[in-house]
C-alpha cells in the first residue's frame, strides 16, 4: 500500500499549496481593494 501513502503526501502537497494559493489571492484581492 505504498501508492496510499504517496498519495497521502500528494494531499499533503496540495493543501499547503492550495493554502498558499488562497492566501496569495486574498492578498492581492486586499491590495486591489485599498487602491
Amino acid at each position: 500500500m505504498s501508492t496510499h501513502a504517496d498519495a497521502g503526501g500528494d494531499n499533503a502537497a496540495s493543501f499547503l499549496i492550495q493554502t498558499f494559493s488562497y492566501l496569495n489571492l486574498a492578498y492581492h484581492a486586499q491590495r486591489f481593494d485599498h487602491s
